[in-house]
């Protein structure tokens, strides 16, 4: 009986002095922009669905010749695209190019400058 007089004013007790604080707490808020990971990290080395943030392109690279051949694939701000670290050099592959086919599609941008996980 004691037990649930003192777990009943506890109780009052937050939930009045919670009531001044979630006023103050609701006119403070602020949105919180996700933080990229760095170019390096192991996030990358998955698919990842990402918005452009200024435009990129994407050159044909011919796994066979071991060069980068005609193509190219052009994004502009605002689209959303699946990329990954390559992980053979420094630059980033479309999602969708297998890793044992011939051709890619490649960027040799070496950042996360580019490229945003949440639209603006």
């Amino acid at each position: 009986m004691k037990y649930r007089i003192l777990i009943t004013t506890l109780a009052s007790v937050m939930f009045i002095g919670g009531i001044g604080t979630a006023s103050t707490a609701i006119t403070n808020t602020q949105t919180v922009q996700a933080a990229t990971p760095s170019f390096s990290s192991s996030y990358w080395t998955k698919n990842r669905r990402v918005y452009v943030t200024k435009k990129i392109t994407f050159k044909r690279y011919d796994a066979l010749k071991g060069r980068i051949v005609r193509g190219r694939r052009t994004f502009k701000a605002g689209k959303r695209i699946t990329v990954r670290n390559a992980g053979e050099f420094d630059g980033w592959v479309l999602a969708g190019t297998k890793s044992g086919s011939r051709y890619w599609w490649v960027s040799t941008s070496a950042n996360t400058k580019w490229l945003s996980l949440t639209k603006h």
